[in-house]
């Protein structure tokens, strides 16, 4: 037979003194922790994701390939290798953005549709359009 022991726990208990006061208790303030809530970036950060969808023949048939591409908002993007056979163009994040899609290497004249989420930019069903630059801004700018 074993014997076990036990250790002999004993609960104290510490009564202080209560004052009431009519006074209105202010809860101390206690820092968030980690970081503090950051500015949105400058516009000559912010990207947003756009996917072109590009058009290819093959005789008969037509095949279609996506690319997702980050275009800097406020700003112009050109990319000729990869604008110059498109067939639609997608905005796939903020909601708060309209981007133009120009036929021209300026942001002026001729240009497509505005895309937003949800609303692609529909170039051409079956021949590929190039696309000189993109212009994304915030809606009302």
């Amino acid at each position: 037979m074993c014997a076990m022991v036990l250790p002999l726990l004993m609960a104290v208990s510490v009564v202080a003194d209560t004052y009431i006061s009519n006074q209105t208790y202010v809860a101390p303030t206690i820092p968030p922790k980690g970081p503090p809530n950051k500015p949105p970036p400058p516009p000559w950060q912010e990207h947003v994701a756009i996917a072109v969808e590009t058009l290819h023949r093959r005789g008969n048939e037509i095949a279609l390939t996506n690319k997702t591409i980050e275009v800097p908002v406020g700003l112009v993007y050109r990319n000729s290798s990869v604008l110059r056979r498109v067939s639609a163009l997608y905005l796939l994040d903020n909601t708060a953005v309209t981007c133009i899609p120009y036929l021209s290497e300026m942001p002026t004249g001729p240009h497509g549709n505005p895309f937003t989420v949800g609303h692609p930019a529909v170039l051409s069903a079956d021949t590929p359009v190039t696309v000189g630059n993109i212009l994304c801004t915030h809606a009302g700018q």
